[in-house]
């Protein structure tokens, strides 16, 4: 399966023209998609399935691809960046009896 948010689509939400930074933005889109597998349980593949993405889930990972981006140097997230995810991303968590 394809990275659900492309390069093209991620850069265009950074408002990145160049090419200089494609490897660390597509680190970013990488790292944004294994928060929200992390974060839910499930694999991208079990939540869409034959479907396309949800549109809460492209948004929670521009999101977080920004959040990446933007923290580049520390390597982590700011805590509302977080918070936000998990708000968009929550009806998609396995609940655990």
């Amino acid at each position: 399966m394809a990275e659900p948010l492309t390069l093209e689509q991620a850069k265009a939400q950074l408002r990145v023209l160049d090419e200089d930074e494609d490897d660390l933005i597509g680190a970013a889109i990488v790292d944004a998609r294994g928060w929200i597998e992390n974060y839910t349980g499930r694999s991208f593949a079990e939540i869409v399935g034959d479907d396309e993405v949800p549109p809460v889930l492209l948004r929670a990972m521009r999101l977080l691809v920004a959040g990446f981006y933007g923290d580049r140097e520390t390597g982590g997230l700011a805590g509302d960046v977080e918070v936000s995810a998990r708000r968009l991303c929550g009806r998609f968590k396995v609940r655990k009896l």
